[in-house]
């Protein structure tokens, strides 16, 4: 095979080595590692030194780092602790959903936008990436604490809102609201009819692996049903970490959780860095300059929303000021998920490339702020407590 054909070899090379590297140099400093794993993918890029390419594998491995990252920590994560934060999950999802599209809206609007870009940053600011608070608790022992739990649960409410609403705007603009209930329906269909059968079905698949080829059978169907959820997800309108969320809920509530939790750690810390840079990758700095004014604002109004508009929720129903602040900085991150959103804007037309940069700009920004925010409120937190009684369900 020509070496030009295995290009994306050496890419996934440099990604893996470079996120490595980086990642050590920033723990070293007492900085998340995942701010490294992030600047040396903008590094690499081609915004700067342009030596790693991303390619259509480079993005698969990318996109199986994240969705192993994220089924991992749903085999850590059981159903009845979920249910126990369950009514503050959908507080914090409800302000984090529409405070952040109401500002987001109202800010366009008032820079001039016309109505359809503004729906569109309203909601792209709707957005919110888990992978790295997701990331950033696992590090530091707080993967099953209350917040931890509170920003899983509200951030899977979050997508499901935040891509119907995603769905109606694309419909809007495109002039296709007659077509809303026919793009709703199959994630009603998913919700409602496909997360029971998947309680029902994946651990009875993983008890008949198990039992035809032993422990390494289990786990690799575990990881080939893992990815199949996720795409049956996407394939609904969803977006596949859900799917992969799902997936690790279910399993880990087979006798196999603890078995399944350790062989998939060593995959994840190889392949998790991988996502983390391309994040990187797509930020070219010289396009954001341009639009750097109104990237400045809108990264300040999408932190303040969602910092305020799920905190004070969370706070409400019972949990300490410190937990509380802990959720509302892990719900921060736009990350992918609002870069998927913009770049849906951008493909349709309907928005410029100022602004796509704008919102490109505040989608990778309110990734940095989460980790030292995280991180300094965790400081000694007593967020690895039990649930207060008033935030349960």
């Amino acid at each position: 095979m020509h070496a030009n054909e295995l290009r994306w070899v050496l890419d996934l090379a440099l990604m893996i080595a470079a996120a490595r590297v980086a990642g050590e140099v920033f723990r070293r400093i007492g900085l998340s590692a995942v701010i490294g794993e992030i600047l040396v993918g903008v590094v690499l890029g081609a915004g700067v030194l342009g030596v790693v390419h991303m390619g259509h594998a480079v993005h698969a491995f990318a996109e199986m780092g994240v969705l192993l990252l994220i089924f991992s920590l749903g085999l850590e994560t059981k159903v009845d602790q979920l249910r126990a934060v369950g009514g503050t999950a959908l507080a914090v999802a409800v302000g984090g959903v529409a405070v952040p599209f109401v500002a987001g809206f109202g800010l366009a609007q008032m820079t001039g936008l016309a109505v359809i870009p503004s729906l569109f940053i309203g909601a792209v600011l709707t957005a919110t990436s888990i992978a790295v608070s997701t990331r950033l608790l696992i590090d530091l022992g707080l993967g099953q604490s209350p917040a931890a739990k509170v920003i899983l649960a509200s951030a899977i409410i979050d997508d499901v809102v935040g891509l119907l609403v995603l769905t109606a705007v694309v419909a809007i603009a495109a002039g296709g609201e007659g077509g809303l209930v026919a793009k709703f329906a199959p994630i009603g269909i998913f919700l409602i009819v496909g997360v029971p059968v998947l309680w029902f079905v994946l651990p009875r698949l993983l008890r008949a692996a198990r039992s035809f080829g032993g422990q390494e059978a289990g786990f690799v169907a575990a990881v080939a049903t893992t990815l199949g959820v996720a795409w049956v997800a996407s394939f609904a309108g969803l977006e596949a970490i859900i799917g992969a969320f799902f997936a690790g809920v279910f399993l880990g509530a087979t006798p196999a959780a603890r078995d399944l939790e350790h062989e998939i750690e060593p995959v994840v810390r190889l392949f998790a860095p991988v996502f983390f840079v391309s994040i990187g990758l797509s930020i070219v700095p010289a396009q954001m300059v341009s639009s750097l004014g109104f990237a400045m604002l809108l990264t300040a109004v999408a932190v303040v929303t969602k910092l305020f508009g799920c905190a004070l929720p969370a706070r409400s129903a019972g949990m300490s000021w410190r937990e509380a602040a802990i959720v509302g900085s892990g719900m921060v991150p736009r990350g992918e998920v609002g870069l998927i959103v913009a770049g849906i804007g951008a493909s349709g037309g309907f928005l410029d490339p100022l602004t796509f940069s704008a919102a490109a700009f505040a989608c990778v920004a309110t990734i940095l702020f989460a980790p030292p925010s995280i991180k300094f409120l965790a400081r000694g937190a007593v967020a690895v407590g039990p649930m207060p009684e008033g935030a349960a369900s």
